[in-house]
């Protein structure tokens, strides 16, 4: 008896397509997040860091311009002149106003905004609040008319103090920077992981596919013996009645050795069939022979029979022939036996009186002679 596998074809299949789906659902989902790693990086980069530097480089040109105008206030020598760079001054305090308002959106949000650039921001923060009050100063100086002491402030205090105020924005920037820098190289990095983990993940579902391509190959090839064509065609071949295809040998517990198996059966099979089929046949004869006899006999006992008929009918007349006569036999009897005893009484008469009898005797004795005579004539039909 073949041993049950512990494992079905549809199992199997099962098994193996469901590994190779759980791999390839596996790989989506690690490119999935590494995809969203990448993307919230890039999302930082240019959405929060690249703005960020943005600003800070609105605001480091802001304050490199005003130090330049501050500086040809200082310098020019026509007070006419002067409104003109104010009118620039402001214009480009507006626009470092304007941007660290945006900068100060993007810090209100806590997502994404780190200590240290909270701290650097206040740096900013510091050196401006001492920078504006001394250019204001210089200003006044200028538009006072006091342009060498305007001078003298100018390079004794407010230009340190721009200085610093550049020296904090560019720290800043370069923060951004750095920050950009590590986080391409964060990107580069999953990337590039992501690439080899996908290569990795490709093989080995190549390599479980092709393990189990070939695992149900020799399953399927051990439980049929052979190709599922052949044995299909062997059994097709078998169910026509074709029981003389040769079998090539396969495996045991096949379903090519069990089809071979069945073939020889079904020949010992046949072989009994016929052979009972002949023993049939010729009992069949036999009794066909015998109902022949039988017949014959019949016949033979019913003209018999028939025979038996006429004889008994044939006896059955001369029965009543011999009863006739019979009867005859017994009147004449009585006759006779009345005629004795009408002889006897004569003969006692005396000799004178027989003389005087009637004629009617010698007839009377006649008779009694035919009488006498009579059974010996009597026909007696053959039994």
């Amino acid at each position: 008896m073949q041993k049950k596998q512990s494992m079905t074809v549809a199992k199997r299949l099962g098994l193996g397509f469901g590994i190779v789906l759980l791999l390839m659902v596996g790989l989506t989902l690690i490119g999935v997040e590494r995809v969203q790693r990448i993307n919230q990086t890039l999302t930082e980069m240019t959405e929060l860091n690249s703005v960020k530097q943005r600003y800070a480089i609105n605001f480091r040109g802001s304050v490199h311009d005003r130090a330049i105008s501050l500086r040809d206030v200082t310098l020019v020598e026509n007070p006419r002149d002067i409104p003109a760079l104010l009118r620039d001054i402001e214009q480009l305090e507006s626009f470092y106003l304007n941007s660290r308002r945006l900068m100060d959106d993007i810090f209100q949000q806590r997502n994404g905004v780190s200590t240290t650039e909270r701290q650097l921001l206040q740096a900013i923060d510091a050196v401006e609040a001492r920078a504006l009050p001394l250019a204001n100063q210089v200003i006044q100086l200028r538009q006072q008319g006091q342009q060498s002491e305007a001078q003298r402030l100018l390079l004794a205090q407010v230009g340190p103090v721009f200085v610093d105020w550049l020296a904090s924005i560019n720290a800043f920037i370069d923060y951004q920077e750095a920050k950009n820098q590590q986080a391409t190289d964060n990107a580069q990095s999953v990337a590039g992981a992501f690439a080899l983990t996908m290569v990795l993940l490709t093989a080995v579902a190549i390599f479980i596919g092709i393990a189990m391509a070939v695992w149900i190959l020799r399953y399927l090839r051990q439980a049929l013996g052979g190709e599922p064509d052949e044995a299909a065609e062997l059994v097709s071949q078998i169910a026509a009645g074709d029981l003389t295809t040769q079998i090539r040998d396969s495996l045991p517990n096949s379903m090519l050795a069990a089809v071979a198996n069945m073939q020889l059966q079904l020949r010992q099979t046949l072989s009994e069939v016929v052979g009972a089929a002949n023993t049939v046949k010729t009992q069949a004869d036999e009794l066909d022979q015998a109902a022949l006899e039988a017949l014959e006999a019949t016949e033979r006992q019913a003209h018999s029979s028939t025979a038996s008929a006429a004889s008994i009918e044939q006896m059955t007349v001369s029965l009543k022939q011999v009863a006739s006569v019979v009867d005859l036999t017994e009147q004449n009897s009585q006759k006779t036996a009345d005629l004795s005893d009408q002889g006897r009484a004569w003969c006692k008469m005396p000799p004178l009186r027989l003389q005087s009898l009637p004629r009617p005797l010698s007839s009377q004795r006649a008779k009694l002679a035919s009488c006498s005579s009579a059974p010996r004539r009597l026909p007696v039909s053959p039994m």
